[in-house]
This record gives C-alpha cells, structure tokens and sequence, in this order.
C-alpha cells in the first residue's frame, strides 16, 4: 500500500506508534503479523521521502510487537540532503 503523506502526518504516525508500543497483554494487535505499509512523503509536487512500517513479533517474546519505522529520502532530495533513519 503506498500513500502520499505529509511531514505533520508522519508526526502522527510516529506519535501512535510510540502511544501504542506496549499494548496490554488483553487485547490483540492493531495489525497482522508482518504488516508492511510504505508511505511516499512529499513536500508539493516532489517525492521527498518514503517511509516503510514494518510490524512483526519480538524474538523470545510472544505476544510483544516489535515496530520499525525506516526513513529514506528520494529524488531530488536524495542529491541534497540523503536520509536514512531507522527507528524501532
């Protein structure tokens, strides 16, 4: 799934994903294991950023999700200003 996603929007995304990090041991995971979603970030017309999610369980440990969130920048931006950030 890849869908246009702005800077505030990704602030979102990162805010839920810290809100959520350590559901109660009660409820079922918000997303199936090995959930994949790949959002394009752009700033107008130009594709700045792509970011992929990645849920999966943690090694040793049923019932914990581990989240990972890697950045990477794109077109042009990729010649000026390169990213690459992993967050987990």
């Amino acid at each position: 799934m890849t869908k246009g996603l702005t800077p505030n929007q990704l602030g979102c995304v990162l805010a839920i994903l810290v809100s959520t990090s350590c559901p109660s041991p009660a409820q079922p995971p918000p997303w199936p294991e090995g959930e994949k979603l790949t959002y394009l970030i752009e700033g107008g017309i130009v594709q700045a950023a792509e970011g992929t999610f990645t849920a999966t369980t943690a090694p040793g440990k049923e019932g914990v999700q581990k989240f990972d969130l890697y950045l990477r920048s794109r077109g042009p931006v990729e010649a000026f200003y390169p990213i690459r950030s992993r967050f987990t």
